[in-house]
């Protein structure tokens, strides 16, 4: 048996204490404490990146990458849980890929929850830097050849011709679609969420911009009844205003971080590869040779920090990166909550939100 006291956040800066009990691999007692003693660190169920391209230079698609380093950093930065994200790729090497991503699941750090397949479905015209030439429109063969297990996560574009099959379709095979690289109008974007698509891939980037008298798919995720929506706050694909204002409309219910981190992260400036294609990294970011941005350097801990500063709400952000995308890979039962019977997955933090300790089913797996 394990005992952790520490600090909740209730906003405005107020905090209160609580004390955990972990046997195993779970948690067995949560007493909430009046008094919240300032020299304990703050405690946040374990933060979940549905969206991560690998780092240290392994690349999540690339079949011939060494990514055993991964989870240990992603841990690092407070990450418990994650979607190994497979960017568009030569449609003949995915079932290579796929099956060299299952070797995450050994892996010590944090836990491999499953793939997200972001592409090849996408919209040509909001590709960002994905390959034109092995983009495709999606059919109920491709789906079931492509969403096989372990992916939980597939982003589209709705309005090509066969989304709405293909949602409707990855849904019964418990797979998320998620929409994204898209030019869908509202319209469009409103019979996508009919159909069942289940959120909303790097808010407002690879999308059209929000316009008052079209307001797209940006617009449609941003109403209250709409699937959640990743955000990738680094200060660089989104200003800041933009995030107080989504968050303001949708809240920690509605959005979730993400970082979009390229195989690059946590290396120094210089020349790499995504995929397959080329990017140039500074100290701030990745970037296409004709300087489309490439995903992100960003690092959930970051994420944390940054969304703290911007909204105001370290109590609702926290959710947002633990709760929100539990519900929304339907493991609410499991995880993404300090209650007694869910797996002990944890971050504790300074003030300073510097990741102090993170465990993973009741094992402390990174300790600064």
């Amino acid at each position: 048996m394990r005992r952790i006291e520490g600090r909740l956040p209730l906003g405005a800066g107020a905090f209160e204490g609580v004390r955990l009990e972990i046997e195993g691999v779970h948690i067995v007692a949560v007493e909430r404490l009046p008094m919240a003693d300032p020299g304990l660190p703050i405690v946040s169920p374990g933060w979940i990146d549905l969206q991560c391209n690998g780092a240290l230079g392994g690349d999540f698609s690339d079949p011939e990458a060494d990514f055993d380093e991964v989870p240990s950093f992603l841990a690092r930065n407070g990450v418990t849980g994650y979607l190994a994200t497979v960017v568009t790729t030569a449609p003949e090497s995915y079932p290579a890929v796929l099956a060299r991503l299952r070797e995450l699941d050994n892996i010590p750090g944090a836990r491999f929850l499953g793939i997200h397949l972001e592409g090849p479905f996408l919209s040509p015209g909001h590709r960002g830097a994905h390959n034109p030439g092995w983009l495709m429109h999606p059919d109920r063969t491709k789906v079931e050849l492509l969403a096989v297990e372990p992916v939980r996560m597939v982003t589209l574009a709705p309005e090509l011709d066969g989304a709405l099959e293909a949602i409707s379709r990855l849904r019964e095979m418990g797979v998320v679609p998620s929409a994204g690289h898209s030019g869908a109008t509202y319209e469009e974007a409103r019979d996508a969420f009919a159909a069942g698509l289940g959120a909303g891939t790097h808010l407002f980037n690879a999308m059209p911009p929000l316009h008052h008298r079209e307001p797209g798919l940006a617009g449609a995720l941003l109403e209250s009844a709409s699937p959640p929506s990743g955000l990738i706050a680094d200060g660089i694909h989104l200003h800041p205003a933009m995030v107080r204002l989504a968050w303001r409309a949708r809240g920690p219910d509605g959005l979730f971080p993400v970082t979009d981190a390229v195989p690059a992260v946590g290396l120094p400036p210089g020349e790499y590869s995504l995929s397959g294609q080329r990017i140039w990294v500074d100290v701030e970011t990745a970037r296409m040779e004709d300087g489309r941005l490439a995903g992100s350097l960003l690092t959930m801990d970051r994420a944390i920090a940054n969304l703290a500063a911007w909204t105001g709400d370290l109590a609702g952000v926290l959710r947002a990166a633990s709760e929100t995308p539990a519900r929304i890979l339907g493991l609410s039962k499991r995880r993404g909550r300090l209650v007694p019977g869910l797996d002990a997955d944890l971050v504790l933090f300074d003030d300073g939100l510097n990741v102090l300790e993170t465990i993973v089913g009741g094992r402390t797996v990174h300790r600064r």
